[in-house]
């Protein structure tokens, strides 16, 4: 909790350590451990940024991977693995998406949306989460999330195209 606290006061600090982070994850020694290092990140994609080409730098060069861990993460079947150490993957997930408004070019190179939304579906039919409405409610958010993302790119184009 210590690390985190100091990240979010200082994000410049946490976004020179961000690649040091992500890669930690998926040799993290427990869920516990992955989930606190999923919400660190999360904690820092939602902080403002004095340089945003390094917000941008870290999501083309690090997103891939992230998002590729959270899907596999999400459907392994340990069974040591429990809905609440799976919530801070979706979140941070979700988050990576969130990170992308805006920038569409960035949301191209690192989300296939149609892939993503298939992987989210099918992952909302494997236990346990399946069986746990606060996870499917953290995938539906996603959902919106994409579809949103993918609306407000339609429109974009319309207008551009006018």
């Amino acid at each position: 909790m210590l690390f985190a606290a100091l990240v979010e006061r200082y994000p410049d600090l946490g976004w020179s350590l961000s690649r040091s982070l992500t890669s930690y994850l998926p040799q993290a020694v427990n869920h516990f451990r992955r989930g606190q290092v999923c919400e660190v990140i999360t904690s820092l994609l939602c902080q403002p940024v004095q340089l945003p080409e390094v917000k941008k730098e870290f999501m083309l060069s690090i997103s891939k991977d992230l998002k590729c861990f959270c899907i596999d993460c999400m459907k392994s079947s340990e069974h040591e693995k429990k809905s609440k150490h799976t919530k801070p993957v979706i979140r941070l997930l979700h988050q990576l998406i969130v990170s992308c408004r805006g920038q569409a070019e960035v949301f191209d190179q690192c989300f296939n949306r149609d892939e993503l939304l298939t992987e989210i579906h099918e992952l909302t039919e494997i236990e346990p989460i399946k069986s746990s409405q606060a996870i499917v409610t953290e995938c539906r958010k996603l959902v919106l999330c994409l579809n949103e993302m993918a609306a407000n790119s339609q429109h974009r184009t319309k207008k551009s195209k006018h």
